[in-house]
């Protein structure tokens, strides 16, 4: 099963959280293997963009970052790059998932001047 985390294809070119920026709740998701999944469909030649997966239990008041790829050169077309971290490489006592009001979200946390980014993401469960 998928739990989507970005629902169709977003594209970027400033910082901030994709849409849904309320984030998706994973507060029932106690002792469950998970693997989150990050695509980037499209980046201009040159150009970096740094993705981070956000949690909390605070609608964001706080945000805690559990893994920033980054996305570097151009990539498009048939030369989409996934990456994806199951729930067992994170350090499980940083994990607020299964906690009482968890979500998680996606951030663009860095962009370079100039640059468009088309993402999309998952978790799968």
């Amino acid at each position: 099963m998928a739990i989507i985390l970005i629902a169709d294809i977003q594209s970027v070119s400033t910082t901030g959280p994709l849409v849904p920026t309320v984030g998706i709740d994973t507060s029932g998701l106690i002792n469950i293997a998970f693997t989150i999944h990050l695509e980037c469909a499209g980046l201009n030649q040159s150009k970096g963009a740094s993705i981070a997966i956000e949690e909390s239990t605070n609608a964001f008041v706080t945000a805690s970052p559990i893994w920033i790829p980054q996305f570097f050169g151009l990539i498009g077309g048939k030369n989409s790059v996934r990456v994806s971290r199951s729930r067992y490489e994170f350090d499980k006592n940083l994990l607020l998932v299964g906690s009482a009001g968890a979500v998680m979200r996606c951030n663009v946390v860095a962009i370079d001047s100039g640059a468009t980014v088309q993402l999309r993401a998952w978790l799968e469960v």
